[in-house]
């Protein structure tokens, strides 16, 4: 694969290139029929990320994927990786899509983060399957120990709300040299459905 080179839109030296392809980008997804397009044009939220990672192609200057750093979005000192990660699906193989995001884009963002003394940090997704969650979560731990050997990432239990507007979605939660901590987000409450005998 051609190099590649990764960019922070939050950077003021970013390039007015990598803006401007950023931007193009958004531009095809709202023309797309991409069934989570409303999450790049409604709820994209640049504000509330300390950074946001850009994957591009360096001969072609193709963007290729990119994820942020969110942050300022519930009352507690917590940050999400990955967040509104987006695969340009002309470089969505299996292989690029489990590995980019995860060995680059979330890298950087751990870094940035610990800059700034966050470490409480989660990634979230609408994955709802148990056994393939799990597995995201632990090749996900691989690819972050390639450069955080310290890092850990812990698939927790049931849905949370990631929005307060009760979007229910799966954690898994980063550990930092086994410092664990208590997940704020409020917890699914499953209903009782058992029988009565």
């Amino acid at each position: 694969m051609e190099k590649l080179e990764v960019y922070d839109l939050k950077n003021p030296n970013c390039p007015t290139w990598v803006k401007n392809k950023f931007y193009g980008e958004l531009e095809k997804i709202k023309q797309s029929n991409y069934s989570l397009k409303n999450n790049y044009i409604k709820y994209l939220k640049l504000d509330k990320m300390l950074s946001f990672n850009i994957i591009v192609n360096d001969k072609d200057r193709d963007i290729i994927c990119f994820s942020g750093l969110q942050i300022n979005s519930w009352p507690y000192d917590i940050a999400r990786v990955s967040a509104r990660h987006y695969m340009n699906k002309n470089y969505a193989t299996r292989f690029l899509r489990k590995r980019l995001n995860w060995k680059i884009c979330v890298i950087e963002q751990i870094k940035k983060a610990k800059e700034h003394g966050i470490d409480k940090i989660f990634f979230s997704t609408e994955l709802m399957n148990e056994k393939i969650f799990k597995l995201q979560c632990k090749n996900s731990t691989l690819a972050i120990n390639t450069i955080f050997p310290e890092v850990k990432i812990i698939p927790l239990n049931g849905l949370y709300d990631t929005t307060n507007n009760k979007d229910w979605q799966k954690i898994g939660q980063l550990i930092i040299n086994d410092n664990i901590w208590d997940f704020p987000l409020e917890r699914k409450k499953f209903k009782d459905t058992k029988k009565k005998i």
